[in-house]
């Protein structure tokens, strides 16, 4: 039987360029709620971060109950050198702080979802998509398809979703917030940041397991990203190489670690030096955050541990799937026993029906 293949049907022309017309380039002269253009002597700046610019108290007031009052002064989209915009820390930030909450500007099945999607879609909202990156063309000549193409997220149940704010979070091999599939979305800090550090989380889930050469195929293939610029990728001689060998060592402990549980052959010591290993490798690549951590501790849980031992990693996970706001991952750490034990987390679905 043949696979089945969802398609998104291209929109009509005349829709694409009645949202295409919004584009514009001069965007220090927009207000930052309705993107309208007025002269700079009349749009008056945000008191508290000045970072975002107004026309009138009716948009200040409006943005500020739309979201801008929870991430005022916390974060400001900013040019980064090679990169264009970017999110950049205002203050510090403590791990597991929510950064920002924010409902998809467009969100549409396959099929004739997006052409629905964007005919329904109020001005303002068209306004907001044409201020995206595209990155298949210039700032004169942005296309929606090409926004979209560059932009989108993919959702639960074969959707895409457009976001704003959350649009302007460049990638990083070493991320430092993760962000849900919830509605609204929540971007959440996995590590401590520091004021003017940019903000960044990773769009290729397998990075973490992959050598530099690999990543950036991934980047250029499924965002048009050339090549990254993060720390762990701009690694030269044989610090670039040890990444490497560190991150292809990951890959090979999680597949280890998986066969071990899979094959209920933990009772081993090495079923723990796995772990060891694991958390090593992790930490000397910069990624001992808060979900990879609290993944340590669940797969702790699969081990042969003592009561006192399976009540420590049953809290330290807890504790870090409390702090990244997954409750998915909270109710697994409270409900697991050590008498019951695992219900059937994806390590061990394949097994246990």
């Amino acid at each position: 039987m043949a696979e089945k293949i969802s398609v998104t049907f291209k929109p009509p022309e005349e829709l694409l360029r009645s949202i295409e017309r919004f584009a514009t380039t001069d965007t220090d002269t927009l207000c930052d709620e309705c993107l309208l253009p007025f002269p700079c002597t009349d749009l008056k700046r945000c008191t508290q971060c000045k970072e975002v610019n107004y026309c009138s108290k009716k948009c200040q007031a409006r943005a500020w109950k739309a979201g801008h009052k929870m991430w005022c002064g916390t974060l400001a989209v900013k040019d980064i050198p090679g990169k264009g915009k970017g999110i950049v820390a205002l203050r510090d930030i403590e791990i597991g702080e929510v950064l920002l909450k924010e409902k998809p500007l467009l969100l549409f099945p396959a099929g004739n979802g997006l052409t629905e999607a964007l005919t329904k879609m109020p001005e303002i909202n068209k306004r907001r998509v044409m201020q995206l990156y595209d990155r298949e063309n210039t700032a004169n000549t942005k296309r929606v398809l090409g926004i979209l193409m560059t932009n989108c997220l993919a959702g639960r149940c074969a959707t895409s979703v457009l976001y704003y704010m959350i649009s302007r979070f460049n990638h990083s091999c070493i991320p430092n917030v993760i962000i849900d599939q919830q509605f609204p979305t929540s971007v959440t800090a996995i590590e401590n940041i520091k004021e003017g550090m940019e903000i960044s989380w990773c769009y290729n889930g397998d990075a973490m397991y992959q050598d530099r050469w690999t990543r950036n195929e991934e980047l250029s293939q499924g965002w048009s990203i050339p090549y990254c610029k993060c720390p762990c990728c701009t690694l030269q001689g044989e610090e670039a190489k040890q990444s490497d060998a560190n991150r292809l060592a990951l890959k090979d402990v999680e597949h280890k670690i998986a066969k071990s549980i899979q094959e209920e052959k933990n009772h081993l010591g090495s079923f723990f030096e796995l772990l060891k290993q694991k958390y090593e490798l992790l930490a000397v690549e910069g990624l001992g955050t808060a979900d990879n951590l609290a993944y340590i501790a669940r797969d702790m849980l699969h081990g042969p541990l003592t009561e006192a031992g399976f009540e420590k990693y049953r809290a330290d996970g807890l504790e870090l799937a409390h702090l990244m706001k997954d409750h998915v991952l909270v109710k697994y750490f409270e409900d697991i026993t050590m008498e019951e034990g695992c219900k059937g987390c994806f390590r061990c679905k394949p097994h246990r029906n």
